[in-house]
């Protein structure tokens, strides 16, 4: 699936960004916002480093576990209100199992613009889309 390809391809680059900040005096000091349980760049930075010999599935199987995983569950737990679920997947005996009954009942998260230009700006400074400046905006289109 090219959306998996082009993520783990932005996971690698934010990893070598935060190398390059690194150097810069002032940039530094925000690599490690967010520390562990938000994954700053730095913390993401030394995961990568470390993982950097290991066959890839079991890179993958860590990330799924320690960062899809283990943050749903502490994000979830930690903004746990009173009559208000959020877990959306939970631990059973047969693996992962989800809490909705319904598929309507799923929420699907939008894209936030500013996140969505950042995104699409940074992957076209990295020459894996096409950009261009056309009608006082900026167009995005795959590689051709």
């Amino acid at each position: 699936d090219l959306s998996a390809v082009l993520s783990v391809k932005l996971l690698i680059l934010c990893s070598l960004l935060s190398q390059e900040l690194s150097k810069n005096n002032i940039a530094k000091h925000f690599l490690d916002r967010g520390g562990k349980s938000r994954v700053s760049l730095n913390y993401w930075n030394n995961f990568l480093s470390k993982n950097m010999v290991s066959e890839v599935s079991r890179v993958f199987t860590k990330i799924i576990e320690n960062y899809l995983l283990s943050q749903h569950f502490g994000v979830a737990a930690a903004r746990h209100t009173e009559g208000m679920q959020r877990l959306r997947i939970t631990v059973e005996e047969n693996g992962l199992v989800s809490m909705f009954n319904n598929p309507k009942d799923i929420w699907k998260p939008n894209i936030a613009l500013d996140r969505l230009n950042t995104i699409l700006s940074l992957m076209a400074n990295c020459e894996m889309i096409d950009a261009k400046y056309m009608n006082d905006m900026w167009c995005y289109s795959s590689k051709t």
